[in-house]
């Protein structure tokens, strides 16, 4: 007998079906609709129509090698990562290698990213219009990242700010975090909404990342901003895609990373709004220093700080207080971050150069108080 994809129909007047702790008779439309069901309710799992031939195989085997299975076939490797499915007549590919894969970009009409460019802080419309589009960003999404991530890195302005105790010029926003504001868009928005594009948006004093697609019902804004680690997917073929191509990790540090980062730059928190059909992060490009800091900034003259030693600092003189507590989790950072740990002498530095900075002595002596 030859193989079907599909379920036949072989004697009787339907076909055994088990519900529960019930066995039914199932129509053959009525089975296999429930066979694909889940893959209904995700669009990255869908067959598609486009074949093999339609993918790029340079980029295939850039995944391969990725995730360490260069010896393995084109075919073998889209089977084992779920983004093909063996037929009787060979593969049929599902979205998500579409997506990623497909040579001339995915038969989706906005798995694109938009960007725009609003001359001041808010939209105006008429003949006050202050909008810029640049031009839309369409390809598969390994094209659409790589490309985004060059677009919106000429947009960010670089200005002159504080690093330790000198000013430097910097971006208006941590790399890292508007990185992973386009990742995260990229990698989890919901591509069944085929309507909408992901969009960045530019203003004098914010970025703004939207996607289509709220949070997936696992999760919750709280839990982001209290920096709970946490990775679930609305996209997991897709997930481990870009985590094979380098992308990514899929290990729930992006969103408490981005917080430490915006918080150890002295930026506001980042802002994440979910709704039924959208998501957003905004990025805030304001300083929090207060006339208060910029006074004790002052007194510290010409201290050899790095940047972690003066945010402690900085951060011991807002609470009052010229004491640390030790080494561990840098302060103010507002979430855990192994890597800010601190040494025993950097915080006996620390304590010399507070004590002089808090009774107004010149500093000139901290770079060799290590």
């Amino acid at each position: 007998m030859t193989a079907s994809d599909v379920p036949v129909k072989v004697t009787g007047d339907g076909f055994p079906l088990r519900m529960g702790d019930q066995t039914i008779e199932a129509s053959e439309s009525q089975t296999l609709a429930l066979r694909f069901q889940g893959l209904a309710a995700s669009f990255e799992a869908r067959p598609t129509n486009l074949e093999l031939g339609g993918l790029d195989p340079d980029l295939l085997g850039r995944k391969k090698r990725g995730a360490g299975h260069g010896e393995l076939s084109d075919t073998d490797y889209l089977l084992r990562r779920k983004l093909a499915d063996r037929r009787s007549s060979g593969i049929t590919l599902r979205r998500a290698a579409e997506l990623v894969f497909a040579s001339q970009g995915p038969d989706h009409p906005n798995a694109r990213v938009r960007v725009f460019r609003v001359l001041g802080s808010e939209r105006r419309f008429g003949v006050e219009h202050n909008v810029e589009e640049l031009p839309r960003i369409e390809a598969n999404l390994v094209d659409v990242l790589e490309r985004t991530f060059s677009v919106v890195s000429g947009l960010i302005c670089r200005p002159s700010r504080l690093r330790g105790t000198r000013f430097r010029e910097v971006p208006e926003y941590p790399a890292f975090c508007w990185n992973e504001a386009v990742l995260n868009a990229v990698a989890h928005r919901d591509y069944s909404i085929e309507g909408r594009a992901i969009e960045v948006w530019f203003f004098d004093d914010r970025m703004e990342v939207t996607s289509p697609g709220g949070l997936p019902s696992e999760i919750t804004v709280d839990e982001l901003v209290r920096g709970d680690r946490r990775h679930v997917s609305r996209n997991p073929r897709l997930v481990r895609t870009l985590v094979d191509l380098g992308f990514m990790r899929d290990q729930g540090e992006g969103t408490p990373r981005m917080f430490a980062e915006m918080a150890g730059q002295f930026l506001p928190e980042p802002t994440l709004q979910s709704a039924a059909r959208e998501f957003s992060v905004t990025l805030r490009n304001t300083p929090t220093l207060t006339e208060d800091d910029h006074a004790f900034i002052g007194r510290l003259g010409g201290a050899d700080l790095s940047g972690e030693e003066f945010r402690a600092l900085l951060e011991a003189h807002r609470r009052g207080s010229i004491e640390l507590e030790g080494p561990g989790p840098m302060p103010g950072s507002g979430h855990a971050n192994e890597d800010n740990d601190i040494t025993g002498g950097q915080v006996n530095r620390l304590r010399r150069t507070a004590q002089e900075a808090r009774s107004g002595r010149s500093t000139s002596c901290a770079r060799h108080a290590a």
